[in-house]
């Protein structure tokens, strides 16, 4: 809020000496004159010059420039009554005075007024009037001088109304959008019940203050101040009070009760609130903590309103009279079997709307449509659901074997189990605890790196369920055989000359090792000759035994030795064929070895002497 103070239209009497004749003399206080030094009197003629102002008031004829009568007090240096005068004219005002200092007091538009009330300086000065106008509407004023009455000089008083004169202006265009001020009516409050004629008002007491003053509610809204409908009042001087050092701050305390001020009534509407609304505002020589109105002065109050004109939350604003505006936000599912919603209802402007979308199954939630935001209207939002095919969770895993030991190279397949057999997501992660030992990959498939065992693991990616599977890889040790054959021959000549044995031909059966740790163990067998008695041959036995051993690299122990004699010339004949009932071990543990006969290995020498 902001305002201008301007000075209303002093009014100056003009006192000039003269030797004109008195028309409407009236001297009624003889007797105050008796003990007075005699001293010379001359003839004064008093003309009142006036500025006139035209206001637009709620009483037609008012007029704040107009004087109708006049009543002149004339005081002594004891500021005692020597002379008064009435007069029902503006002009030709004329009385007689004697010489020397005196205290002059004009007070207009008051009739005639009783001068005994007023027999000393005192009495007139603290007298207080409690009409701001006459019966025909024009404004008491009042004035004074001290002044040396001589000859062939001239004296004016300065009048001033008792009043103080307020106008009002609405400034609106800084409003929030959709938000409306409508003013009802202007008043003005605690107002001084009278005004003293000379000396600064100041009411002090309860009967000295009208809660109402004037109000106005027509003309609220003009476009100047010049065509604004006045309020009027008493001048009220209360001083400065407290401390405030910003506008919406202004307070008198203690002193409110007689402290004047402007009271706006208006209807407000705007998004969020609506209802009845006082502005009030303080007048004084500042806006933050001085409450003096003065008189003869005009108070231009320019209200401007800015956002949302209520934000402020001081004395100066009561709103107890406005409720909150309420919305009604809906809310409906898309599409309707995709799930529910709530939260439904009226909120008030400014809020979120606390709206809920519970998906049904199969379905999942995507948004609102619009997105949810602040309420400031009526609104239909949408829950917008999306159709997801069922997923069926896994539950468990198992591989498909809990323990598996295989040779070192060698690959093996291992499966996942999972459940249930229909899972949405079969996808699992195959990982071994030492790459050194065993490796596989995310098909489940193993291979043996070298000797040792390592944990293959294999986990679901929905759940992370895990199952695992322990797996020994073995170094492989072979035992085989090689056989040694002997034959002495001689050549015949007979026939066309042939080859015969000379000596019985001897068969030696060596069993032998790849490996390379001295394990310590044991073979039990049985030896098939083979030989064959069509070929000349005698009939061989068939030979067992056991045989401990050590297998190493460089094993080379003798199982048996046969020996066959015949006639045979053909010695492309079958060797020894060597059965393995057991060995054992078959297995070690430190480190990892299996144990195993591989004949495909074995080898074969045929030597033959006399050839």
């Amino acid at each position: 809020m902001k305002y201008t103070i301007h000075s209303l239209s002093t009014l100056s009497i003009l006192i000039l000496i003269s030797t004109i004749i008195v028309s409407c003399y009236k001297d009624k206080i003889e007797n105050l004159n008796k003990n007075q030094t005699a001293e010379k009197e001359v003839e004064i003629k008093i003309s009142l010059l006036k500025k006139g102002e035209t206001i637009i008031s709620k009483v037609s004829n008012v007029n704040d420039s107009s004087i109708r009568n006049v009543n002149i007090f004339i005081y002594n240096l004891s500021g005692n009554l020597i002379k008064s005068y009435f007069f029902n004219a503006e002009s030709n005002l004329v009385i007689t005075c004697s010489t020397g200092y005196k205290t002059i007091i004009a007070i207009a538009n008051c009739d005639n007024i009783n001068y005994a009330s007023y027999s000393s300086l005192d009495n007139i000065e603290e007298a207080i009037s409690t009409q701001m106008t006459n019966s025909f509407g024009e404004f008491v004023f009042a004035g004074k001088t001290y002044y040396k009455i001589e000859p062939g000089k001239s004296i004016s008083i300065d009048m001033e109304r008792l009043v103080s004169k307020i106008t009002v202006l609405f400034d609106k265009k800084d409003l929030d959008p959709n938000t409306t001020i409508d003013i009802e009516s202007i008043s003005l409050r605690n107002v001084p019940s009278g005004c003293k004629f000379l000396r600064p008002n100041k009411p002090v007491f309860s009967d000295e203050i009208n809660e109402y003053g004037e109000s106005i509610t027509e003309n609220l809204e003009p476009l100047s101040h010049a065509t604004a409908t006045p309020l009027f009042m008493f001048e009220n001087m209360q001083g400065t009070i407290g401390g405030a050092t910003v506008e919406s701050e202004k307070n008198p305390g203690n002193s409110a009760p007689f402290c004047s001020y402007l009271e706006m009534k208006a209807n407000y509407t705007s998004q969020y609130r609506s209802g009845k609304i006082k502005y009030k505002f303080y007048l004084g020589n500042n806006l933050i903590n001085n409450f003096d109105i003065h008189r003869n002065v005009w108070y231009q109050l320019n209200v401007i309103f800015r956002g949302s004109a209520i934000n402020e939350i001081s004395w100066r604003i009561d709103t107890t009279e406005m409720v909150d505006i309420f919305y009604l936000i809906e809310a409906v599912p898309n599409p309707f079997e995709g799930g529910t919603v709530s939260g439904e209802g009226y909120y008030k402007y400014g809020t979120m709307p606390t709206l809920t979308a519970q998906p049904n199954t199969n379905y999942k939630f995507i948004g609102w449509t619009p997105p949810l935001n602040a309420v400031s209207s009526d609104k239909l939002y949408t829950a917008n659901f999306q159709y997801e095919i069922p997923v069926i969770h896994v539950t468990d895993i198992t591989v498909s074997e809990s323990s598996v030991n295989i040779d070192r190279g060698i690959s093996y397949q291992l499966f996942a189990n999972i459940l249930p057999a229909n899972a949405t997501d079969k996808s699992v992660i195959w990982t071994t605890s030492n790459p050194n030992i065993v490796t596989v990959n995310q098909s489940g498939k193993i291979t043996g790196i070298n000797a040792g065992t390592a944990m293959i693991t294999v986990t679901t990616n929905d759940g992370g369920y895990s199952s695992s599977c322990n797996v020994n890889i073995y170094k492989v040790t072979r035992l085989f055989f090689h056989f040694e054959r002997i034959a002495k021959v001689e050549f015949k000549n007979m026939n066309g000359g042939y080859w015969q044995l000379s000596e019985p031909m001897t068969d030696n059966v060596y069993v032998m090792s790849d490996g390379e740790d001295g394990i310590p163990g044991t073979i039990i067998y049985s030896i098939d000759w083979a030989y064959d008695p069509s070929s000349g041959f005698s009939p061989p036995e068939k030979t067992s035994g056991t045989k401990n051993i050590t297998i190493r690299n460089s094993l080379n122990v003798l199982l048996e030795s046969g020996c066959a004699w015949g006639n045979e010339t053909d010695f492309s004949i079958s060797y020894p064929s060597v059965e393995v009932h057991s060995i054992s071990p078959t297995l070690t543990v430190n480190p990892l070895t299996r144990v195993i006969i591989d004949q495909s290995r074995n080898t074969y020498t045929y030597t033959k002497k006399g050839m």
